[in-house]
C-alpha cells in the first residue's frame, strides 16, 4: 500500500514537471488591449530570423523588417527593407547602422542591438502584414483580431502555456 503511494507521488510530480517546464521557444503574439488578453505563437525551430511585412500606410509600398533571435530569446532588428525615402521612414545611419540602396530598395542595417519585445497594431485596414518564418508565411490579417495592440516577444513555452494560446498556421 505504501508503494503504490510513493508510486503515485512520483507520478504526480512528474506529470506537474512536463506540464509547466518549458518544452519549445515561440514567438508570442499577446493581445495587449481587450479584456481577453489572448496569446497566439509561431513555434520556432534551428532558423533564428524572422521577418515582417507590411505595407506602409501613407506610400503604400511594401516595408520589411528583419529580425534575428538571439542565444538569450531577446529579439535583435536586424534589416529594414523599402522603396520610398518619404515621412516616417529613415533616410540615414546612425552610429551603429549602414544605409544603402540595393537593387532600387533602401536597406537599413543595423548592429548589436537588442530588445526583449516590440508592440504591433493590427489594424482594420486590410493592407499586408505578415510575418515569414522558416519558409511559411503568416497573414496576421486573418491568423489574429484586427483593431488590437500585440506584444510580440521570445518565450519559452511549456505543454501548459501551448494550451492557453493559439498556433498560428500560415500557408507555405
Amino acid at each position: 500500500m505504501m508503494h503504490k503511494g510513493i508510486v503515485l507521488i512520483w507520478t504526480g510530480i512528474l506529470a506537474i514537471i512536463l506540464l509547466f517546464v518549458p518544452i519549445e521557444k515561440v514567438i508570442e503574439f499577446k493581445q495587449t488591449r481587450p479584456e481577453s488578453c489572448k496569446q497566439y505563437y509561431i513555434p520556432l525551430n534551428e532558423h533564428r530570423e524572422f521577418s515582417l511585412t507590411f505595407t506602409h500606410s501613407i506610400h503604400l509600398s511594401d516595408v520589411k523588417e528583419i529580425y534575428r533571435v538571439t542565444q538569450t530569446n531577446e529579439i535583435e532588428p536586424y534589416q529594414m527593407i523599402y522603396e520610398d525615402l518619404a515621412i516616417g521612414m529613415p533616410g540615414a545611419a546612425e552610429k551603429t547602422q549602414t544605409f544603402e540602396k540595393i537593387d532600387g530598395k533602401w536597406v537599413l542595417t543595423t548592429f548589436g542591438q537588442t530588445m526583449e519585445s516590440f508592440t504591433l497594431y493590427n489594424s482594420s485596414i486590410h493592407k499586408k502584414l505578415e510575418v515569414v518564418y522558416d519558409n511559411r508565411i503568416f497573414d496576421l490579417k486573418n491568423e489574429l483580431p484586427t483593431g488590437g495592440s500585440y506584444l510580440i516577444q521570445i518565450k519559452e513555452y511549456s505543454w501548459i502555456s501551448r494550451m492557453k494560446g493559439e498556433q498560428l498556421n500560415g500557408r507555405k
